[in-house]
C-alpha cells in the first residue's frame, strides 16, 4: 500500500502536469521540492504513460483524471530516503 506522503505528493504532480506547460526541468524542481524520486528502472517516459493512461482512465472527468494519474504516478515515483 502507498504512503499518504507519497499520495498527496503524487496528486500535487499530477494536477502540475495536468494543468501546467512542462518540461524536463520544472518535472525535476517539483519532484525535489516534494521530495520524491524516480523508482528503480523508472524514466520520464514512465511519467508521461502515467498521466496519459490516468487520463484515457478518467473517462473526461476531471476529478477522476486527476485520481487516476496519482495512483499511476505512485508506481513510477517514491520517496526520498
Amino acid at each position: 500500500m502507498k504512503s499518504k506522503e507519497l499520495l498527496s505528493a503524487c496528486n500535487t504532480l499530477a494536477l502540475n502536469l495536468l494543468f501546467t506547460k512542462n518540461t524536463n526541468t520544472s518535472l525535476q524542481e517539483k519532484m525535489d521540492e516534494l521530495n520524491i524520486e524516480f523508482r528503480k528502472n523508472k524514466t520520464v517516459e514512465d511519467v508521461i504513460k502515467a498521466v496519459r493512461k490516468g487520463v484515457k482512465q478518467g473517462m473526461g472527468k476531471v476529478e477522476h483524471e486527476i485520481s487516476m494519474s496519482e495512483l499511476y504516478l505512485a508506481d513510477v515515483f517514491k520517496m526520498k530516503k
